[in-house]
């Protein structure tokens, strides 16, 4: 009897219409490349964030890819598919928000994908902040992306926040005016 679980039916929970979603897990501690290739080995659908860091030992450096949200990955299921995900190895428990199974939404995850393909200047911030404004911007890689502003820093920096993971992205951008200007509106 084999111990993987099977993606395609969710062995544990009766077949639903419900339309896929993207979910967030957590996972052991720098287990999230192994969870992550398990997880497509075993036919889910997943999206791990990895971000290119050049690491220095004592005598070299080297390009390292390191996972953008530590300990979390994101799998696109049905809700009745939470157990199957949760018999992976290395897969600790899925996220709750507000009670429920932590769901991001599909443009969210465009948007990190965008930022690290074009390698825009960025980091992660933990919490919850206050959420400003809608924006939608106008110029640069992330032209037409809606978000809520939680903060301005100086002339160049936003923070999006995204809810579902309780973190925020601080976003280096050269021309930041139609930000501001939308959101004098």
């Amino acid at each position: 009897m084999s111990d993987k679980p099977k993606a395609s039916n969710g062995i544990f929970a009766p077949k639903t219409s419900e339309n896929p979603r993207w979910y967030v897990f957590y996972v052991h501690s720098r287990k999230e490349k192994v969870a992550n290739d398990l997880l497509n080995l075993y036919g889910f659908r997943t999206y791990l964030p990895l971000e290119r860091k050049l690491k220095e030992t004592k005598n070299r450096k080297r390009w390292v890819e390191e996972p953008l949200f530590k300990s979390y990955i994101f799998v696109k299921i049905r809700r009745n598919q939470l157990y199957d995900v949760l018999q992976t190895t290395y897969i600790t428990t899925y996220v709750k928000f507000e009670g429920e199974p932590a769901t991001v939404r599909e443009e969210d995850l465009l948007f990190i994908k965008r930022m690290l393909i074009t390698q825009t200047s960025f980091e992660i911030v933990s919490g919850q902040m206050e959420v400003g404004k809608e924006v939608t911007l106008k110029t640069g890689p992330f032209k037409g992306f809606k978000g809520n502003v939680a903060e301005i820093r100086g002339k160049n920096s936003i923070v999006v926040q995204l809810t579902q993971l309780n973190s925020n992205i601080v976003i280096s951008l050269k021309d930041i005016e139609e930000v501001e200007k939308k959101m004098a509106e």
